[in-house]
């Protein structure tokens, strides 16, 4: 879940505290130094209501409006990594990932982190653009709308109607019910299966 901070309406400032309780703003830019600075300096809020209440302090306290803001996760590729490799994001099936013509175009959705939906399983979810990735924001999709948008030029329509229908297929023997998965692997339990 992204963090928020709260910023001036009308220049993009940044609500700072500091030590003698006095409020100030700092002009908000995308640098990494700055999301360290207002991580360390500024309020942040884990709710966009809670950023949405303090803000409405702010403008009433300072006479100006104050509107809540993401904080930019410039880590998002790391984080999304981490979801698929530890079970929270259940991965696509083998042999979309085992296809040849994914292998050869990881450019195209090396980003993406697609991966089955965690509301639907008969949909996908990914991440589109580097925004959405910044803000923890995923687009729901079918197979066959994801495979058309970023592979028209590589698959014709019947491949991907093929494709489409087989994901659908697997989805429906394997995932079934996504509230039964586990979040995290026991390792210990992976290990024993396979010696066993």
């Amino acid at each position: 879940m992204p963090n928020f901070c709260v910023v001036d309406a009308e220049t993009g400032a940044v609500l700072t505290m500091n030590r003698s309780k006095h409020h100030r703003t700092m002009p908000m830019t995308n640098s990494a130094s700055l999301d360290d600075y207002i991580r360390n300096n500024c309020y942040v809020y884990t709710t966009g209501s809670l950023a949405n209440e303090r803000a409405q302090v702010a403008t009433t306290k300072f006479g100006t409006k104050f509107i809540p803001r993401i904080i930019p996760d410039k880590k998002w590729r790391i984080r999304e990594e981490c979801r698929l490799q530890d079970g929270e994001y259940i991965p696509l099936p083998d042999f979309i990932l085992n296809a040849l013509w994914w292998l050869e175009n990881k450019h195209t959705h090396n980003d993406h982190f697609v991966h089955v939906s965690t509301e639907k399983s008969d949909m996908i979810a990914y991440t589109p653009d580097e925004k959405s990735g910044e803000q923890d924001k995923q687009t729901r999709t079918t197979m066959g709308r994801y495979l058309t948008k970023y592979f028209s030029e590589i698959l014709d329509g019947q491949q991907i109607g093929d494709i489409a229908a087989r994901y659908a297929a697997a989805n429906e023997k394997t995932c079934c019910n996504l509230r039964q998965r586990p979040k995290r692997l026991n390792v210990s339990t992976v290990a024993v299966q396979v010696h066993a």
